[in-house]
């Protein structure tokens, strides 16, 4: 964040779009999410503490209850 705003206020607003920041690639490959997306369209998980747990179990990923919520978002499942 810190560098952002140096960016910001030195060079103004344009420099910040010239800084093609592309976010958090995330903790799961392209093909994982796939993945995931499938397992939940069976209707196999009842709340997402199962998904954070199959997550773990099936990828070796860790995730808060909360970065679950926000990687099913993300990904636009729910």
């Amino acid at each position: 964040m810190g560098e952002w705003l140096r960016v910001y206020r030195n060079k103004g607003l344009d420099a910040l779009c010239t800084l093609h920041y592309k976010g958090d690639p995330g903790k799961l490959t392209a093909g994982q999410v796939d993945q995931l997306k499938e397992k939940v369209s069976t209707g196999c998980f009842r709340n997402s503490e199962q998904i954070r747990q199959w997550l773990q179990d099936t990828f070796g990923v860790s995730y808060t209850p909360s970065g679950v919520k926000d990687l099913l978002r993300r990904i636009g499942v729910s």
